[in-house]
């Protein structure tokens, strides 16, 4: 016999509501990105153009989204930025990194809060070696190890690449090619970490 099973609950969806601040209508916010960490906050990041260039914006919800912190925090500089990716160690760590690119010159770039996104760090380049780079990717874990993936165009085809961070994005550990032959395509990293030190990268790769 089976035994009877009630059926679970429908989940519940709260009231939506917006998250960016500029003029409905003037510019174009895309691609967010949200994480949540232990104290029901949640972090959102997305693509926004307001002119003259594409950045990359930060905002917090605190109580599951209930409540929404009163000021947007623009995170890249004067470059165009886009394609950001958040993640967090599930406390107080926030980390943010996205593609910003001028005429031909295309970078990784990374920023940090230590304060549940009450401030931000500076950015700082991750990709050091000279080639387009983009498609970043990011996850973290609970013990400060933080890695970011991303593809990048070296004149003639594009690598993955990986850097690591051991303490939470303080220092990083030199980038590293991760595709075995450098022969043919490879694009569009997926990155996944666990909380033991170890990290998946999936890509395309266009050599087959």
């Amino acid at each position: 016999p089976v035994a009877d099973q009630v059926p679970a609950a429908p989940p519940q969806v709260g009231m939506d509501r917006r998250i960016d601040t500029d003029r409905a209508g003037f510019a174009s916010s895309t691609l967010p990105q949200v994480v949540g960490t232990s104290d029901a906050s949640l972090h959102v990041v997305w693509q926004d153009y307001r002119g003259p260039q594409w950045s990359v914006y930060y905002r917090a919800l605190r109580n599951f989204g209930a409540s929404i912190r009163d000021v947007e925090v623009p995170l890249s500089g004067t470059a165009n930025a886009q394609a950001p990716r958040i993640a967090t160690d599930g406390d107080q760590l926030v980390y943010v990194t996205w593609h910003e690119f001028e005429d031909e010159d295309g970078r990784i770039m990374f920023a940090r809060s230590v304060d549940n996104g009450v401030s931000w760090t500076a950015p700082v380049q991750l990709n050091l070696t000279s080639g387009y780079a983009s498609e970043p990717e990011i996850c973290a874990d609970a013990n400060g190890h933080v890695y970011v993936a991303w593809a990048q165009f070296d004149t003639v085809q594009d690598q993955i690449y990986l850097a690591v961070s051991p303490d939470g994005g303080q220092t990083w550990n030199p980038q590293q090619r991760v595709n075995s032959i450098a022969v043919g395509h490879s694009e569009a990293p997926r990155l996944a970490c666990d909380q033991n030190g170890k990290a998946w990268i999936a890509y395309l790769d266009r050599r087959f």
